[in-house]
């Protein structure tokens, strides 16, 4: 029912086979005259996409369950194909041309990478480019519906940036690889109400990861990237070099009488 939503998960978690690949082939099998625009950072990902939807719908078991979604054979262009309803799956990367293809759906999957975050000009333009050409490709002013699925990787990735823009109009399913407080989410499903919950300090998968396993990963991958890449709260670069509870509050007369250095800021 959301027309927006944005979906932070750790990294190896499955979310683009979930929402990129099963999701689409999902709504493709119920309505085969929808159509789909996925857009990732790299041309190769987002080919791969789309490869991994056609597996799913050439399957026996997929045309068993949904008879009327049948790829069309004259429009079987692996990055750029159509069901026999005039429905179907585009792909493209980031920097690649959106125009002349409108979508029922816009899936956003990973539109940066890490390297992509250092630089302030290269976080805009992908930013930029997300809010006025890739939303643009909705059929109907707001009619599509749009999903960002991605790792944090910075304060302002294009998570940070949708947020501060248009955070209101932004539902915001943020899932850390261990839970910070108690969580409950609840969800509908063909099959009746669903309720996935978790409390402090549980890992999110842990039949995939274990806390232990977790914890390690924390270890070698220092604070920056595990506040970001793992719990999906990015730090500012600074915050993973000097830490706020390194500072104390000293009594006057505790003072020592001679300083080795003086730093003013």
């Amino acid at each position: 029912d959301s027309r927006r939503l944005i979906v932070n998960v750790p990294p190896r978690n499955l979310k683009s086979m979930i929402i990129s690949v099963a999701f689409t082939a999902w709504v493709l099998g119920l309505d085969p005259t929808k159509r789909f625009l996925i857009v990732s950072y790299g041309q190769d990902l987002a080919q791969k996409f789309a490869r991994d939807i056609l597996r799913v719908m050439r399957s026996s078991w997929y045309r068993r369950l949904f008879p009327g979604a049948r790829i069309d054979p004259a429009q079987g262009r692996f990055d750029d194909f159509r069901t026999t309803r005039n429905g179907g799956v585009k792909v493209e990367s980031i920097q690649g041309g959106v125009t002349g293809f409108g979508a029922d759906f816009i899936t956003i999957d990973d539109p940066m990478r890490p390297l992509d975050v250092i630089f302030e000009h290269t976080r805009q333009k992908i930013n930029e480019t997300v809010l006025n050409s890739v939303m643009s490709r909705q059929d109907g002013v707001g009619a599509a519906r749009v999903a960002l699925v991605m790792q944090r990787l910075h304060e302002d990735d294009t998570t940070g940036f949708l947020l501060q823009r248009q955070g209101g109009k932004w539902p915001h399913l943020r899932l850390p690889a261990i839970a910070e407080e108690d969580e409950r989410v609840e969800y509908d499903t063909p099959f009746g109400r669903g309720v996935f919950q978790r409390a402090a300090g549980d890992p999110l998968n842990p039949a995939y990861e274990s806390l232990e396993g977790l914890r390690n990963q924390e270890e070698l991958e220092g604070p920056y990237y595990w506040s970001g890449h793992y719990q999906q709260r990015p730090m500012p670069m600074g915050g993973g070099i000097i830490k706020p509870e390194w500072f104390q509050q000293v009594a006057r007369s505790k003072f020592p009488e001679k300083y080795d250095m003086v730093l003013q800021s």
